[in-house]
């Protein structure tokens, strides 16, 4: 069915409750689901659509051609396509079920909820909608803000810088980013992987369960809370998370030579497995938590006191304090550069049983004399050994430049070579025994 117009409105009514509506026929007995479509060509007339559309009989598909503005009263139901080519205003919460519903120009929701049964693409701006929900793969080519909440079950398609603003925006599959920027204002979650976006930022919170990819930044300012296995990449571009990190899982930045900030406690709440930072640029840091690995490629900068918690820790470049104190607890640790600070330095084992060797002697836990030599003067004391500590320490000498403690809660510290802090103190606490030769 073809209703042309020159331009003129076209309105199908709907009068004391009644009608309003379309369907593809008025006999159910001789008709089957789907059996006719309904084009309206309306050139620049507005078309207002009353009632629902294939709430008894499925039409085949609904196109409004014109430029003229559409308001739907009601649900729109087709087997096939629906295609709105002018601006459309929703007059009530709609569902609109089809193969694919084509948005050409905004869509203006009065306060109403959107539903698209179906694949969608938006090709103006959405507004005022409260919820927006599609099914299908989604093509989105303006920005679409929403009072509640947007989910997106389908693959979504970026085309040109976008904004989303929501209280949360749900990707359940994959965002491909059409080389292109976006922005979600509010919470974000990401249930597939985000590839070929060259920015990303939320405002809010985010849960993320798959890999992101960008050529340029990432930000996130609220918590991040991992849902699975996580690589964050960038193209020598920035990550930063301005709040808390949580979730166990593995968290890998692969920044190459950008920057890489954590503004807040890594695994604090919820432990992460493991977290790798593979790129070769500054890394800002706070306390972490992982239940495995720590491992940071780049020269690392306290923003706070911080403790760093994990089976073993890997530094490949410097470790610069600050005025902060730190406490490094694991079982494996390896220093690539020299280790500054004016604050104190605590270097324990994760587990009491875990020996300690320092330049040169015998240990899980293990200090070289590159790594003593790695520990710079202007520290206001170095701590080495645990307060509940029960293995041995055993310590083959080395040159200390600030104030030094052994300790351990019942293990035996051995010195078994010339041990030397100039000028400062050298404190030996166990109720193990102690001996040097």
């Amino acid at each position: 069915v073809i209703i042309s117009t020159s331009g003129g409105a076209v309105t199908i009514a709907k009068v004391s409750g009644v009608g309003g509506t379309v369907d593809s026929c008025n006999d159910a007995s001789k008709c089957t689901v789907g059996s006719y479509g309904l084009t309206i060509a309306n050139g620049a007339g507005a078309v207002s659509i009353e009632g629902a559309v294939g709430a008894t009989k499925s039409l085949t598909s609904l196109s409004i051609t014109g430029s003229g503005a559409s308001t739907l009263g009601g649900n729109v139901t087709t087997t096939g396509a629906q295609a709105y080519t002018g601006a459309v205003t929703l007059g009530a919460a709609s569902t609109l079920s089809a193969s694919t519903v084509t948005f050409s120009s905004t869509v203006a929701g009065g306060s109403n909820a959107l539903v698209v049964t179906g694949n969608a693409s938006f090709g103006g701006a959405v507004t005022g909608v409260t919820t927006l929900s599609v099914s299908g793969t989604s093509i989105i080519s303006a920005n679409i803000t929403s009072s509640s909440t947007q989910a997106y079950t389908g693959a979504v398609t970026l085309s040109g810088g976008r904004t989303l603003s929501a209280s949360t925006v749900t990707f359940s599959s994959t965002v491909d980013g059409g080389a292109s920027s976006l922005a979600v204002t509010g919470n974000a979650s990401f249930g597939g992987a985000v590839t070929n976006m060259t920015t990303l930022s939320v405002s809010g919170t985010s849960t993320i369960s798959a890999n992101i990819t960008t050529t340029g930044a990432q930000a996130y300012t609220g918590a991040v809370t991992l849902g699975a296995s996580t690589t964050l990449s960038t193209t020598n571009s920035n990550v930063t998370f301005s709040s808390t990190v949580n979730g166990a899982q593995a968290l890998t930045i692969a920044q190459g030579s950008g920057a890489v900030s954590f503004g807040g406690v890594v695994g604090g709440t919820t432990s992460l497995s493991s977290l790798t930072v593979s790129g070769s640029g500054t890394i800002a840091l706070r306390s972490v938590t992982t239940s495995g690995a720590q491992a940071y490629t780049g020269a690392v900068t306290l923003g706070a006191a911080s403790t760093l918690t994990g089976s073993s820790i890997t530094f490949g470049s410097t470790l610069a304090a600050g005025s902060y104190a730190l406490t490094i607890t694991t079982d494996a640790l390896a220093l690539g550069g020299n280790v500054s600070g004016t604050g104190a330095l605590i270097i324990q084992p994760l587990t009491n049983s875990t020996t300690i060797g320092v330049a040169g002697g015998a240990g899980t836990l293990n200090i070289d004399a590159t790594e003593v030599a790695y520990l710079q003067d202007g520290f206001s004391a170095i701590t080495i050994g645990s307060s509940t500590g029960s293995a041995t320490i055993t310590i083959s000498g080395g040159t200390f430049a600030d104030a030094l403690t052994l300790r351990s809660a019942s293990g035996n510290i051995v010195i078994s070579g010339a041990l030397s802090t100039g000028a400062n103190s050298l404190t030996l606490n166990t109720t193990g025994s102690v001996t040097q030769s």
